[in-house]
């Protein structure tokens, strides 16, 4: 991958890498490029941090609800809507029995899932069932404007459940003013 640098207007080569895939484009062609911005490392653990924070502070009323911190992180990345969603449709003619039997083996598949740290929701949809999954926020699954847009709705989320403001739940870390941010913009 090439690496720019913006200054002012213009995107230049952020090292020799760059500067030579600059020199074999030749003068006046016209080339596509995609922008990603490289990701944080600090903003990563940081999600980790306030995930590992808010399921040491969920209120009573959801204790059991999740089985550790990952859970948890991987349900606030699906309320979100940072996730995978696809549906089976029922076929035509099965009964409302069929369709419950069915659901009831999907969540006991989802429960065996779990157990390995495999995470997915199943939910009736109209005609069939709704299989939800978390998407990855590995550093080369997501670039860091993807991955801040989901951070800034999983603070929102995350102080609405404990009703703790992010600064309580991580107050010493490096990136809370970063956090905080979130909430303001856009």
């Amino acid at each position: 991958m090439t690496n720019f640098r913006r200054q002012g207007r213009s995107l230049v080569p952020a090292d020799a890498e760059a500067e030579a895939d600059i020199e074999r484009i030749p003068f006046g062609d016209i080339v596509n490029v995609k922008i990603t911005r490289q990701r944080s490392s600090k903003h990563h653990r940081f999600f980790h941090a306030l995930c590992r924070a808010a399921f040491e502070n969920l209120p009573q009323s959801m204790a059991g609800k999740f089985d550790n911190a990952k859970h948890l992180r991987y349900a606030i990345e699906v309320r979100v809507g940072y996730c995978h969603r696809d549906t089976i449709q029922f076929e035509d003619g099965m009964s409302e029995a069929q369709h419950k039997a069915l659901m009831k083996v999907l969540r006991a598949k989802a429960a065996l899932d779990r157990a390995q740290g495999i995470y997915s929701w199943f939910t009736p949809e109209d005609g069939g069932i709704a299989i939800i999954r978390p998407r990855s926020i590995a550093f080369d699954a997501a670039d860091e404007t993807e991955f801040t847009d989901m951070t800034r709705k999983a603070v929102l989320l995350i102080e609405q459940i404990t009703g703790i403001s992010v600064d309580d739940l991580c107050p010493d870390t490096e990136t809370a003013c970063w956090a905080r941010s979130l909430k303001h913009s856009r």
